[in-house]
């Protein structure tokens, strides 16, 4: 019954009762609903926002606005409505050869409200992490102290070889354990650093 009062309202371009159905019922497949409203094409994008951001379907929603050349669409979505789908988002968008330099100015627009960790490990995972270091570098200006965001300065300052040495024994932020084991292979005396300055907790690494 739900389905086909979307279905009815759809057709007759009625979004924001599509909107309000989507937002206040649970008796409706969220799948079929879903399905139903990418083929329908409507003219107001944001019952399909709502919808997959009520479900979680944010890759499903980041192909379709990117597939059908709506990706003004998906920075409205993140911006606006949902901050906590951005890694997703920018994970789906590096799958699907988004160009970089407009990948970086679109996350300079977005700052807070997600999982920083989660931002990181979908750049990382495709070896893209160095992308991130101006965005990481501007968190970090801004008194950012996660531990994430500062292990993955001190990588990207590992790989780069951008005075590693310095950022290793002066930042107090980044994680010994993490930092070394990354560096062990690549440099075992910055290794030897990170593991130094955690003041005996990583003595077993050492």
């Amino acid at each position: 019954m739900t389905f086909k009062f979307i279905e009815a309202a759809a057709k007759c371009n009625q979004g924001s009762e599509v909107e309000r159905v989507i937002k206040e019922s649970t008796n409706y497949d969220p799948e079929k609903v879903k399905n139903f409203l990418m083929e329908a094409k409507m003219g107001d994008p944001k019952p399909l926002m709502y919808l997959c951001d009520k479900h979680e379907y944010f890759e499903d929603l980041t192909r379709y606005f990117f597939n059908n050349n709506q990706i003004k669409y998906l920075e409205l979505y993140v911006i606006r409505i949902s901050n906590k789908a951005a890694p997703i988002v920018f994970g789906t968008l590096m799958d699907l050869e988004c160009d970089e330099r407009y990948l970086m100015n679109f996350l300079s627009t977005v700052r807070t409200g997600f999982d920083i960790e989660q931002l990181i490990a979908e750049f990382e995972k495709r070896n893209k992490l160095r992308l991130l270091e101006h965005w990481l570098e501007a968190r970090a200006h801004e008194n950012n102290e996660t531990p994430s965001l500062h292990n993955a300065l001190a990588k990207i300052c590992i790989d780069t070889n951008k005075d590693p040495q310095t950022f290793l024994a002066n930042n107090p932020y980044y994680e010994s354990k993490v930092v070394g084991k990354y560096a062990e292979d690549i440099d075992p005396h910055l290794s030897i650093i990170a593991y130094k300055r955690a003041w005996g907790e990583c003595d077993q690494e050492l």
